[in-house]
C-alpha cells in the first residue's frame, strides 16, 4: 500500500467529524480535500484545529454530473489520488457515473438499504436533490448496492466489502485488486438496521426496513439496465434472502 498517492477526496462532509477520511488525515497525515455544500458546514470544518493542522482544503460548493470534473480539476493539484470518498446523500450513483478526471485507488461510497441488492436502481437525477425535501421519510436518495457494484466495475473496480452497518461499500481499482486477495477470505455486503425513518413533523419513527420501504414504495425510481424511470413498487423482487436475514426487516 505504500505506492498509493496519500492524498483523499471526500464530497459531502457536513462539519467532518464524521467521516470516511478524518482517520487518514489525524493517524497518518494525507493531505486532503474536502467538497461540502454547506456554507456552515464548511466554516465549522475550518474553525476546527485540523483545520491548520494539517494540510487540508475545504471547497464549499454543491457537486453534480455538469461540474463534478470541472470542479476537481480546479480544486485539485493532484491525479494521483489515494482514496475518494462521496456521500451525498442523494445523487451519488450520477456523480461517480460522471466523474473521469482521476481514478482513486480506493473508492468508499454510500447505499441505500432500503433499494435492496437485486436490482440495479438509484434515484433519478436531479442537480439540486435534497433528500429531506424530497421525502419528508428522509430514505428517498442514492442508489442500491447492486447499482454501485455494476456502475465501478464498468469503472476498472472490484467490491471489497460494506462495513456491518450497511451504510458504506469500498472498492478498489483492479491493479491494486491482488494486495487484498490474501487478506480478505470472503468479501461481504450488508444491509443496515439503522432506523433513520421520520415522520412528517422529522422526527423519527424508529420503524424496521419493510415498513421504511411502505413509506417511499410509490415513489419514482431509475431503473439502471432498462434505462427507464418507474415506482420502486414495480420491482417485484428487490431483496435476497440473505439480504433479508441481515436486517431488521421483520
Amino acid at each position: 500500500m505504500q505506492n498509493i498517492e496519500n492524498v483523499f477526496v471526500e464530497i459531502g462532509t457536513e462539519d467532518y467529524w464524521e467521516s470516511n477520511t478524518r482517520f487518514l488525515l489525524k493517524s497518518s497525515n494525507w493531505k486532503g480535500y474536502l467538497f461540502e455544500g454547506s456554507k456552515e458546514s464548511s466554516q465549522l470544518i475550518k474553525r476546527q484545529k485540523i483545520y491548520w493542522q494539517h494540510n487540508l482544503k475545504v471547497v464549499n460548493t454543491y457537486l453534480n454530473r455538469e461540474n463534478i470534473n470541472t470542479e476537481l480539476k480546479k480544486n485539485i493539484s493532484e491525479t494521483n489520488i489515494g482514496l475518494l470518498s462521496i456521500d451525498v446523500d442523494g445523487i451519488d450513483y450520477w456523480i461517480l457515473k460522471e466523474l473521469n478526471i482521476f481514478k482513486p485507488k480506493i473508492i468508499v461510497c454510500e447505499y441505500n438499504t432500503l433499494f435492496g441488492d437485486l436490482q440495479g436502481i438509484t434515484v433519478p437525477y436531479d442537480k439540486n436533490f435534497n433528500r429531506s425535501e424530497k421525502h419528508s421519510s428522509n430514505l428517498y436518495f442514492g442508489a442500491s448496492i447492486k447499482a454501485m457494484i455494476d456502475l465501478l466495475k464498468d469503472k476498472g473496480y472490484e467490491l471489497l466489502g460494506t462495513n456491518s452497518n450497511g451504510i458504506n461499500a469500498f472498492f478498489v481499482r483492479n491493479d491494486y485488486s491482488d494486495i487484498f486477495h490474501n487478506i480478505i477470505e470472503e468479501k461481504k455486503y450488508f444491509s443496515s438496521n439503522i432506523r433513520e425513518g421520520r415522520d412528517k413533523n422529522y422526527k423519527l419513527t424508529f420503524k424496521n426496513n419493510l415498513e421504511n420501504f411502505e413509506e417511499i414504495k410509490d415513489l419514482q425510481i431509475y431503473d439502471i439496465k432498462n434505462d427507464k424511470i418507474k415506482f420502486l413498487r414495480e420491482f417485484e423482487e428487490i431483496y435476497s434472502k440473505e439480504w433479508l436475514s441481515k436486517s431488521n426487516y421483520t
